[in-house]
C-alpha cells in the first residue's frame, strides 16, 4: 500500500507540472503576441531536463528553485536563520557553512561579507553556493520502483543534496529575490519501465562523483587553512624575535650606562668628538693608556645604540668594532680626532658580540615551530559539469606537527628587517684584493697631463696589465721628463682624478656634463673602447675610491638591468633628430603629422619606427618608439660591452646585489668640501708649548684657518677648496676608503726654510707645509698664488 501510495502522489505531482509548464509557456506567447502553433515548442523547452540535477528529473518554469524573498535590511542571523530554514533536511545550524560564488572561469571562489547588501554587491550576477562544514557519512542509493521511499532519507547526507546554488534577480527597492535550490522537496514524477532505468542508472554514479568533488573542495579548505595557520605562527615568532631583540639591545645600553657612571671623566685627557648618525655630536676626554672598552661604553650608552656598532675615523680604512680590546693607543687614537659612529643591523650582532656584553641567550619565538601535523586525503576523481564551475583544488605537501615540541628562543635565527650596508665596507672588500705589496712593469703608465687619456688607454690595453697590482704611475712634462715625483700613493691619486675626468668628456658618452648617457660610437665599439673605459672605471673606483659622479640615472639603472622609464625628447643627444621628433609631436593633426613624418623618413625608417598613422595616439607611440631607440635601443651592444669592461675585480657584481649603495658614487654629484672639512681633516704639527715657534704656528694655524673660510666664501677665485685638498692630497675629496695616512700640516721655518714664502705639498705621505708670514693678507696673497701657480709636481 505505500508503495502505491507513493507512486500515486508521484503522478500528481508530474500531472500538476506538465499543467504548469503548460500554462506558462501559454502565457509567455500571448505576450510575446504568437499563435498557438509554438505552444509545443515552448513546452518543450520549459519542460527541459536539467544537466546539473544529477537524477535527471525534469524541472519546472524556474528551473525547480524556490522563489524567496531577502530583506536587504536583513541582519546576519535572519540570513543565516533564512539559510538554515531553506534546508531543512541538512542541519547547517549544527555543521557550519561557507558561502561561495562562481567566477567567470566556473571557480568557486569563497566570498565574505558583513552585510547583506555587502553579500548582493559581492555576488553580482553570479549564483549562490552553500557549502557544509560537516563530512557526510553515506551517498545516495540508485532509484527504483522499489527503493524510492529511501530516497528521500538518503538525499538528506548527500552532497549534490546539500550544494545549492542561489541566483540574484533584479533588486527591488527594499527587498532582494534570490532563487534558492529545495530538490529536498522537489516532487517526484511517475515512473515508467523506461524511466525508471534511467533514473536508476544516473542516481548510482552522480551521488558518488559529486561527494568526491565535495571531498576536494574540503581538501582545499583544509589546505588554505593550514597555510593560513603557518602564516600566523611566523608572523608570530618573527614578533616575538623583535622584541627579543630590543631586550638585549634595552639591556646593553643599560649596563654601558652603569659602567660608564662610575668612571669620571679625566681632567687632564685628551678631547674626542664623536659624530652620531642622526646628527649628534659629543666629547669627552680620555686616557690614551685606558681601555677602548670605556670609549665604546660612551658611545654604546646612546638610545639608539645597536647592541653591535663601530667606531671610524674619516681618514682611516679601518672600523673598529666594540667587541675589540685593548687600549686607545693600541688603534692609533689620538686626541682632537674626531670619531664616527655606525650603528649596525641585528643580523651582525652574533658574530660581533662584545665579550663585555655577552649574548644573552634569552629565549623567543625566533625557532620556528612545526604546523600541526596533516594527511591530505587522496585526490578524488576530477569531476566538472558542464555548466557548472569547477573548484580547482590545490594539493599540499603534508606537514608535521609535535604539539609538545618545546619551542626555543633565541635572537642568532632572527631575520633583519632591514641590513645596513655601507659604501667604504664593499669597497675595502673590494679594494682587499689589490696586491699593493708588487708592480709589475706592465702596470706603469706614463702620461702626458695634455693627452692624459690617449696615454692611459696604451696602457690598459698591454696583454699583460694587471689591475689586481698596484699602479706606478710617472707624469711626463712637455720637454719629455718626469715630473719629478716618484709613486708613492701621491701621483697615482692625482691621475686617478684627472682620468675620470677625461673618461667624463670621452666620446662614448653624450648628454649634459653631469648627467651623462652612452653614446653609439662604431669606431669605439670595434676597437673594445667601451670595455675599456670600464675597466678604467673599475680601476678608480677600486684603487683610489674616485667615482664617476655623471651617471644619469637611465645609465645607472641599465647597468643593474632595472627597468627604465619611457625616454623623454629632452634625452636625445642628436639635436637635428630632437627637433624632427619635436615637429611630429608639435602636429595638431593627422594630416600635418603625415607631412612632418615625411620630413623624417629616413630617420625613421632606420629605426623601424615609420608607420602610417591614423590618429593622434599612433603618432605619439611612433614618437616614443623612436626615442625609446634612438636611447636605449641602439646602444644595447656599447652597454654589454661597456659592462664587461666593469667586471673588472668584480665591481659589477657588486653593483647589481646593492645598486641603492654605489648610486651615491655613479649618480649624485659630489658632496661640495666646507672650511670646516679641511680644518678638521689635517692633524696640525705642533712645537713644544712656551717655544717661540710654537707662537708663530699658533698664528699661521689661525691664518690658515681664517684663509679657508675665504676660499670657501669666493673671495679666492678662482681656488676653491678642492684644489686646496689636490694640492695637499692628490684629490679633489676624501675618498670612501679615507687617506692611507694621516693627513698632517708642518710649518717652513726650521733651519734653512725661512726664506720659503709659497706652501709645499708631500701627496705621498699627505703633509701640507704652510709658509710663516708676519699678516694675514701676506699669508693669504703667497698661499692662494702658490697653489693656483704649481698645477704639477715639483717645485716651480
Amino acid at each position: 500500500m505505500e508503495e502505491e501510495s507513493a507512486t500515486e502522489d508521484t503522478a500528481v505531482s508530474a500531472f500538476d507540472r506538465v499543467f504548469n509548464v503548460t500554462s506558462r509557456a501559454r502565457r509567455e506567447l500571448v505576450q510575446a503576441g504568437t499563435s498557438n502553433e509554438n505552444l509545443l515548442a515552448t513546452t518543450r523547452r520549459l519542460f527541459r531536463r536539467s544537466r546539473n540535477r544529477l537524477s535527471g528529473i525534469p524541472v519546472d518554469d524556474v528551473g525547480r528553485e524556490k522563489v524567496s524573498q531577502i530583506q536587504l535590511n536583513w541582519t546576519l542571523a535572519d540570513f543565516k536563520q533564512f539559510i538554515c530554514q531553506s534546508f531543512p533536511n541538512v542541519s547547517l545550524n549544527l555543521t557550519g557553512y561557507e558561502v561561495a560564488k562562481a567566477d567567470r572561469g566556473k571557480n568557486l571562489k569563497k566570498v565574505q561579507f558583513t552585510s547583506v547588501k555587502e553579500l548582493k554587491r559581492a555576488l553580482g550576477r553570479s549564483r549562490l553556493y552553500i557549502l557544509p562544514l560537516a563530512e557526510l557519512s553515506q551517498e545516495s542509493s540508485p532509484l527504483s520502483p522499489s527503493n524510492n521511499s529511501e530516497r528521500a532519507s538518503s538525499s538528506q547526507t548527500a552532497p549534490s543534496e546539500v550544494l545549492q546554488q542561489c541566483r540574484t534577480l533584479q533588486q527591488g527597492d527594499e527587498c532582494e529575490e534570490v532563487l534558492v535550490a529545495d530538490r529536498e522537496n522537489e516532487p517526484s514524477p511517475p515512473l515508467s519501465l523506461s524511466d525508471n532505468s534511467q533514473r536508476a542508472s544516473s542516481s548510482q554514479t552522480a551521488p558518488s562523483e559529486v561527494l568526491q568533488h565535495w571531498r576536494a573542495l574540503r581538501q582545499q579548505q583544509d589546505s588554505e587553512y593550514e597555510q593560513s595557520l603557518i602564516a600566523d605562527q611566523e608572523k608570530e615568532r618573527r614578533r616575538q624575535c623583535l622584541e627579543a631583540q630590543e631586550k638585549i639591545r634595552l639591556k646593553a645600553i643599560e649596563d654601558r650606562h652603569q659602567r660608564i657612571i662610575n668612571l669620571e671623566e679625566p681632567i687632564d685627557g685628551v678631547p674626542i668628538k664623536f659624530k652620531f648618525p642622526n646628527g649628534l655630536e659629543r666629547i669627552r676626554k680620555f686616557n690614551l693608556s685606558e681601555t677602548i672598552q670605556v670609549l665604546f661604553d660612551f658611545v654604546g650608552q646612546d638610545d639608539l645604540s645597536s647592541e653591535v656598532f663601530y667606531v671610524q675615523e674619516a681618514t682611516s680604512s679601518t672600523p673598529l668594532k666594540n667587541n675589540l680590546s685593548g687600549t686607545l693607543n693600541d688603534y692609533n687614537i689620538k686626541g682632537f680626532s674626531t670619531l664616527y659612529v655606525v650603528w649596525t643591523s641585528s643580523e651582525e650582532a652574533p658574530s660581533l658580540a662584545s665579550p663585555h656584553e655577552p649574548s644573552t641567550s634569552v629565549q623567543s619565538a625566533c625557532h620556528t615551530p612545526s604546523p600541526p601535523h596533516w594527511s591530505p586525503a587522496p585526490s578524488p576523481p576530477h569531476w566538472s559539469p558542464a555548466s557548472s564551475p569547477s573548484y580547482t583544488s590545490t594539493h599540499w605537501s603534508p606537514v608535521h606537527f609535535s604539539p609538545t615540541e618545546a619551542t626555543s628562543v633565541t635572537t642568532d635565527n632572527c631575520e633583519s628587517t632591514s641590513a645596513e650596508f655601507d659604501l667604504q665596507m664593499i669597497l675595502e672588500k673590494l679594494h682587499s684584493r689589490v696586491d699593493l705589496s708588487s708592480c709589475a712593469t706592465s702596470n706603469q703608465i706614463n702620461v702626458i697631463r695634455d693627452n692624459l687619456l690617449q696615454g692611459s688607454l696604451q696602457a690598459f690595453k698591454r696583454r699583460r696589465f694587471n689591475p689586481g697590482a698596484r699602479l706606478d704611475v710617472v707624469f711626463v712634462d712637455s720637454d719629455g721628463v718626469g715630473e719629478g715625483a716618484v709613486d708613492e700613493g701621491g701621483p697615482t691619486r692625482e691621475y686617478l682624478r684627472l682620468l675620470m675626468r677625461e673618461i667624463q668628456t670621452s666620446r662614448i658618452f653624450e648628454g649634459p656634463e653631469n648627467n651623462r648617457l652612452l653614446a653609439l660610437d662604431t669606431h669605439a665599439l670595434e676597437n673594445g673602447l667601451y670595455s675599456t673605459i670600464g675597466k678604467m672605471i673599475a680601476v678608480c673606483i677600486i684603487h683610489g675610491g674616485v667615482g664617476p659622479h655623471f651617471f644619469s640615472d637611465r645609465l645607472f639603472m641599465q647597468l643593474f638591468g632595472k627597468c627604465t622609464p619611457p625616454v623623454s625628447l629632452e634625452e636625445i643627444a642628436d639635436r637635428s633628430f630632437r627637433e624632427k621628433l619635436l615637429k611630429i609631436k608639435d602636429a595638431d593633426s593627422v594630416q600635418k603629422s603625415h607631412a612632418t613624418i615625411s620630413d623624417a623618413v629616413d630617420c625613421l625608417s632606420m629605426m623601424g619606427a615609420l608607420r602610417y598613422i591614423s590618429s593622434l595616439e599612433e603618432r605619439d607611440s611612433l614618437v616614443q618608439s623612436a626615442a625609446d631607440y634612438f636611447v636605449n635601443g641602439r646602444t644595447v651592444l656599447a652597454l654589454r660591452q661597456f659592462e664587461e669592461g666593469l667586471k673588472t675585480l668584480g665591481l659589477l657584481e657588486e653593483i647589481k646585489n646593492r645598486p641603492e649603495i654605489f648610486e651615491d658614487l655613479f649618480v649624485n654629484a659630489v658632496r661640495p668640501l666646507g672650511a670646516k672639512d679641511l680644518s678638521t681633516l689635517f692633524q696640525v704639527n705642533f712645537s713644544p708649548l712656551g717655544s717661540n715657534k710654537r707662537q708663530l704656528e699658533n698664528k699661521t694655524i689661525c691664518f690658515w684657518r681664517d684663509w679657508l673660510i675665504d676660499v670657501e666664501e669666493g673671495d679666492c677665485n678662482p681656488l676653491t677648496l678642492e684644489m686646496v685638498l689636490e694640492f695637499a692630497s692628490g684629490a679633489s675629496s676624501v675618498p670612501p676608503l679615507g687617506f692611507p695616512h694621516q693627513p698632517q700640516i708642518e710649518f717652513l721655518h726650521e733651519d734653512g726654510q725661512e726664506d720659503r714664502i709659497f706652501p709645499e705639498a708631500n701627496t705621498c705621505l699627505i703633509v701640507l707645509r704652510l709658509p710663516i708670514h708676519s699678516t694675514y693678507e701676506s699669508f693669504r696673497t703667497y698661499i692662494t698664488e702658490g697653489i693656483l701657480q704649481s698645477p704639477t709636481f715639483g717645485i716651480m
